[in-house]
């Protein structure tokens, strides 16, 4: 497909000027498959998908989600999470290092330390996860710990 530069300067194509606009031109205008590396993705409906675990057959469809807050009358803002896809970027990070230790017979132990931010909507309750995976212990966490900084 043809893409152009419409007067403001954002990507246009010559099928949405016609009201031809399909799923298969989304998905190549914004190159959800590449930027997602398995974990987002567009339905055969158009809906953007998160696959926590890259699995294309476990898929949580955020049209969905929005429509499942607007049915609680939740409205925007809100943050969703997911974190299945950090877990399993965290189990790949850590599978990474145990094969290298292996490949390269290192002696010493391997301690993964991975700081997360979480901020709870009472903004003065600000604390950080600390995770640490140790190598030894397979690609299970051997700690977790919630603090608050001081310097928050």
């Amino acid at each position: 497909m043809k893409h152009e530069k419409n007067s403001t300067g954002s990507p246009d194509t010559v099928a949405r000027t016609r009201g031809a606009w399909s799923v298969a031109d989304s998905r190549a205008l914004y190159h959800v498959d590449a930027w997602g590396q398995g974990y987002f993705g567009v339905n055969d409906l158009g809906h953007v998908v998160v696959r926590p675990e890259q699995d294309p057959e476990r898929s949580i469809d955020l049209y969905d989600v929005v429509q499942g807050l607007k049915a609680r009358d939740l409205t925007a803002p809100v943050v969703v999470r997911f974190p299945g896809v950090l877990a399993h970027r965290l189990r790949q990070l850590n599978d990474a290092f145990v094969r290298a230790i292996a490949e390269n017979e290192y002696q010493n132990r391997y301690a993964a330390v991975i700081p997360s931010r979480s901020i709870n909507s009472d903004s003065s309750s600000k604390k950080f996860s600390v995770t640490a995976a140790s190598s030894a212990s397979g690609s299970k966490p051997a700690a977790s710990r919630n603090y608050s900084p001081s310097w928050l």
